[in-house]
This record gives structure tokens, C-alpha cells and sequence, in this order.
């Protein structure tokens, strides 16, 4: 992992408490002593931290879930990637000891930590492509820092970001010409990569890709605005010529 400071910002402040309710979502704090990953996700994950970073705290709140809070909301970026890195394995460490714990209740049903492990990776993942880092997980559960993971199909590789939408539309937006945005997004994607891999995910999503290039030949640019979201910017157009348009891709 490159130990360089970014030259941009990639976590804003909400990109930050979002990471926070997503490690929330991953790393459950235990209601009563049957809940799911019997809540030590965290602790792991603080320990990891503490000994990644090479720290004896990672701050002094008085529980564990306040000083990741803390961590997440001062730390850098290449410290918050750090993290990222650490919460699949904090959650399968967590999982490990629930099932040792509760065995006899759960039988067989909890023994399954490279799910637990790619459920992780997928959710940050999903995180990670709404903000302006590069960082993703393969499908090894390796996090890589590249602009794009090796495997990541060329189609949806070669497609200008968010931030090159934003760049361009303010561009379009000081023209006098009226210039349209669609925004699309995938209903139930997520359900696609959990039942059928993360392969035909991104099958998936190279078809949507292709369509939305044909029907926007000639006339516009499409984007992949993140995840399973994506955006059409359409020059020298109006709202009432880019509804039909919108319909169709729909369609």
C-alpha cells in the first residue's frame, strides 16, 4: 500500500459519516448477547488499526465505538483507507468468535467466514465508488489502489467519472445552449452480486453500459457516476426531447 498523502481530497465530511454508518452496518454494536457478530467488530477492527498504524490508541473516548467515530472523523485519507482495508477481516474475526461462542445454537448456519468477508468488500465497494477514490476491492478481497482493479471490465474502465461529470456540466452550463442530464441507476443490482457473484455484476453492468451508448449515440456522453449509478449528459437538448429518450432507455 503507497503511504503517499493524495494530492486531492477524496472523503469530504459526508463521505466520512458515511463511511462511519457503513462500518456500523458491517461492524453491528450488540444490543443483547445473541446479536449478530456479538458486536466485537469494532474492537477488532481498532486493534488492527492500532497495530497497522503503529499507535497505542487510536484516541481516548470512552468506548471503542467513539474512538472509531473519532478515528473516522479526523484521520487522513490514507489512514481511512487503512480502515477500509481492516473491516472485512475485523468482521471475520467477529464472526469467528460469535460462532465459537454460540456453536450449539448455531450449528452449521454461521460457518462461512469468506461470505461474511466478500459481503464486506462488496458493501465498501458500493461506498468507496460514490466518492471520489480510486481504492476497490478484487475479487480476492484485496484492496488495490489503481484507478481501476485489473479485473474491472474495459467498458466500464473507459467511462469518465463523476468528477469529469461535474467538470462538464459546468462547462455545458455556461453555454447558452440547453444542455439535459439523465441519471440512471440499476433497480436491485445489489441483489445480482450477492446471489450470482460479483462476475456477473459486472456483466450486468457492461450491458447496461452498452445500451445506454446506443441509445445515446450521436448525442450524448455517458458516465459512471458510481456503483450501479449512472448519468447521460445530452448537449443541445431540452427537457421535452430528453424525456423520450430517458423512456427508452428505460424501456
Amino acid at each position: 500500500m503507497s503511504q503517499e498523502s493524495p494530492k486531492t481530497s477524496h472523503f469530504g465530511e459526508a463521505d466520512r459519516a458515511r463511511l462511519w454508518y457503513k462500518v456500523l452496518d458491517l461492524l453491528p454494536i450488540a444490543n443483547d448477547r445473541f446479536a449478530n457478530l456479538n458486536g466485537q467488530g469494532l474492537c477488532y477492527l481498532e486493534n488492527l488499526l492500532q497495530r497497522g498504524l503503529g499507535r497505542l490508541h487510536l484516541s481516548f473516548g470512552f468506548s471503542c465505538e467513539a474512538r472509531v467515530k473519532a478515528f473516522i472523523t479526523e484521520a487522513s485519507e490514507v489512514e481511512l483507507i487503512e480502515l477500509v482495508n481492516h473491516v472485512p477481516i475485523a468482521r471475520m474475526l467477529a464472526h469467528q468468535e460469535y460462532c465459537e461462542r454460540y456453536s450449539t445454537f448455531l450449528g452449521e448456519r454461521g460457518n462461512n467466514p469468506k461470505q461474511v468477508t466478500d459481503e464486506a468488500c462488496s458493501e465498501l465497494n458500493l461506498f468507496l465508488e460514490s466518492t471520489a477514490s480510486a481504492a476497490r476491492f478484487n475479487k480476492e478481497g484485496v484492496l488495490q489502489l489503481d484507478v481501476f482493479a485489473p479485473d474491472l471490465p474495459v467498458t466500464l474502465a473507459k467511462l469518465p467519472g463523476k468528477e469529469q461529470l461535474r467538470s462538464d456540466l459546468e462547462a455545458k452550463c455556461s453555454e447558452e445552449a440547453p444542455t439535459s442530464l439523465i441519471f440512471v441507476d440499476l433497480d436491485h443490482f445489489k441483489q445480482v452480486n450477492d446471489t450470482l457473484g460479483h462476475q456477473a455484476g459486472d456483466e450486468c453492468l457492461v450491458k447496461a453500459v452498452e445500451i445506454l451508448g446506443t441509445v445515446a449515440a450521436m448525442r450524448g456522453r455517458v458516465y459512471r457516476y458510481g456503483g450501479d449509478e449512472f448519468a447521460i449528459v445530452l448537449p443541445n437538448c431540452t427537457t421535452s426531447e430528453a424525456a423520450p429518450i430517458a423512456e427508452r432507455i428505460r424501456r
